[in-house]
């Protein structure tokens, strides 16, 4: 397991380089993660529902997960975030279709 999450950190570094701002929000309940291991659980400790509203980019999009950068309501703050990948995806389908 350690390898495929060894794996998974090359990707996302390699990702974080070509981050997409989309102009994303995040809409409310969905549901975020403070790290890739705490999405990958089964029960999800270390995650919550998101108020919904906040800025967000896509920062590395990987077949299971994604990673995201998500601002602060008050947009002065960012952190590092873990999405399910169709989460992430409905996200976008959500704003393209604005």
């Amino acid at each position: 397991m350690m390898r495929l999450f060894g794996g998974l950190s090359l990707a996302l570094i390699a990702g974080h380089a070509s981050a997409q701002d989309d102009g994303l929000h995040v809409p409310a309940n969905m549901m975020l993660c403070r790290t890739l291991l705490a999405a990958a659980s089964a029960r999800h400790e270390g995650c919550w529902l998101a108020r919904g509203g906040q800025r967000v980019e896509i920062v590395a999009p990987l077949p299971t997960y994604t990673q995201l950068r998500l601002w602060s309501t008050d947009g002065s703050e960012t952190t590092i975030v873990y999405a399910l990948r169709v989460d992430a995806d409905r996200l976008q389908q959500r704003e393209a279709a604005k």
